[in-house]
């Protein structure tokens, strides 16, 4: 009798992992982001350019005008705010910035990193504007 309570005890136990063997989650995976890392490389790429242009009239401004020490902003003069300008194209929208968006982010990161490009974006057009003006 205690061999068919044994094979019957082996029996429930193995049926037991079985059933929860199945139980198990499987994991989801999503797809990785490429549209919207593409949405960021274009939005980067757009900011780049208009650094860029910024930093190429502030060049020419300067040099026509001779304007290196002349205020631009209260407090900052033009080859101040050009310097300026060349220090966050280097840290933030460099090659190698941009080398960056090609590894693998996650959604939330992509969202957090559009939302401060356009940010700049808007700070850069404010920029561009208020020098056509001049």
């Amino acid at each position: 009798m205690t061999i068919e309570i044994t094979i019957a005890i082996v029996g429930i136990v193995i049926a037991l992992a079985t059933y929860l063997q199945g139980q198990k989650p499987t994991e989801i995976k999503l797809p990785e982001p490429k549209e919207e890392i593409e949405n960021l490389k274009v939005h980067f790429l757009m900011n780049q350019k208009l650094s860029l242009e910024i930093q190429e009239f502030l060049e020419n401004y300067i040099v026509e005008n001779n304007a290196s020490e002349k205020l631009l902003f209260e407090n900052m003069s033009f080859s101040k705010y050009l310097n300026f300008v060349r220090e966050e194209h280097e840290n933030g929208l460099s090659e190698k910035a941009y080398k960056m968006i090609s590894q693998q982010l996650t959604r939330p990161i992509i969202a957090s990193m559009l939302l401060s490009l356009q940010n700049q974006n808007n700070n850069l057009v404010m920029v561009k504007n208020t020098l056509n003006t001049l």
